[in-house]
Parts: C-alpha cells; sequence; structure tokens
C-alpha cells in the first residue's frame, strides 16, 4: 500500500501491437483509402501524400455500394482515376481490406456486380507504376475518418491541407512525425 492506494498488479493477457503509417520512398506517392457503411449510407474516402507524408490531395464522399466492400472498390477506382488526373504516376496503394487486394491481383471473383469495376481498376493501375498493399486498420485511420465523412456527403468533396477537417488534419500529423496508433 502506498500513499493510502491499494495497487492491484495483474498481468495483461492481450497483446497490444504498434501500427504505423510508413511514407512512400522519394518520388513516389502514397494513396490510402478506405470505404465505410453505416447500415445507411456507404462512403469513400482517400488520401493522396508524398514522400514527406505531406497532404497532396485528400477526398470525401458518398458510394453507391450497399456494403463496405462495394464502398472499398467505388473509393479504389475514384482514388486512382484522381491520381491519374493530378498527374501521380508512380503509387503506393495501402488498403485495409485484403479482399479487394485479392481481387486487384487477380484472384477469383465470383460477383458480377463488381466485374466491371475492378476491371477499371486494373485498366487505370496499367497505365502507371503501382505497388498495393494491406495496412491494418488501425494505420489507415486518415482514410478511415475521411470515408466515415464521405457517408454523410452526397457528393466528393476535395481537400487540400489547408482544408481538411481538424481531427482528420491532426491524423495526418500524426502520421508524418511517426507515432503508432495501438491495435490492442
Amino acid at each position: 500500500m502506498r500513499l493510502g492506494l491499494k495497487l492491484l498488479i495483474e498481468p495483461i493477457n492481450k497483446k497490444e501491437k504498434l501500427i504505423y503509417w510508413r511514407r512512400p520512398v522519394y518520388n513516389c506517392f502514397k494513396l490510402n483509402t478506405d470505404g465505410s457503411f453505416n447500415n445507411l449510407n456507404a462512403g469513400c474516402g482517400g488520401i493522396i501524400r508524398d514522400h514527406k507524408g505531406m497532404v497532396v490531395m485528400a477526398y470525401a464522399g458518398s458510394s453507391p455500394g450497399t456494403n463496405a466492400l462495394q464502398a472499398e472498390i467505388d473509393n479504389l477506382l475514384y482514388g486512382i482515376q484522381l491520381c491519374l488526373s493530378l498527374g501521380i504516376n508512380n503509387i503506393w496503394v495501402e488498403v485495409d481490406a485484403l479482399l479487394l487486394i485479392q481481387y486487384v491481383n487477380g484472384y477469383s471473383m465470383n460477383n458480377p456486380n463488381i466485374f466491371y469495376k475492378i476491371w477499371d481498376i486494373k485498366n487505370c493501375l496499367s497505365r502507371i507504376n503501382f505497388s498495393i498493399s494491406h495496412i491494418l486498420h488501425e494505420g489507415n485511420a486518415v482514410a478511415d475518418g475521411l470515408a466515415k465523412l464521405g457517408c454523410a456527403m452526397n457528393d466528393f468533396l476535395l481537400f487540400n491541407d489547408n482544408s481538411l477537417p481538424r481531427e482528420i488534419k491532426g491524423l495526418t500529423k500524426l502520421d508524418r512525425l511517426g507515432l503508432p496508433y495501438m491495435r490492442i
């Protein structure tokens, strides 16, 4: 007993894991995307950052999808098309949906509703240098926040570093500083 407090020391059974957002290499840009579905509306959100972690462009908007995967697909297509329109042709795409990565990499998909959108994504990617990888949900916090914002929107809205919502801007600063998120 210290200072009149009774301390109980119990072992922690769960292992916490630190998750980091990583910057792309020099002369490469990173596109993080995420889809969201809140049982009523689907939303998309994404962000493009440079090798210093600085925001090039971010976006949020609604998706016609009826589930999170369809929102993820719509979002990835929009994000890649945005990169192409900005003249960005060397990108590292990071998503938190493993199934989406499998679709893009050509693994079987039995859903005819998404076949053409995946084909469009592959067509856009064939015109640029890209890599695509998985990030755990916690490390994709910026895109997740934008996707949740997109659920409440009717159209797509573009943001630069100055016009980002305050909470999202704070998350981009944490990423740029290399601070981790915790997965419990």
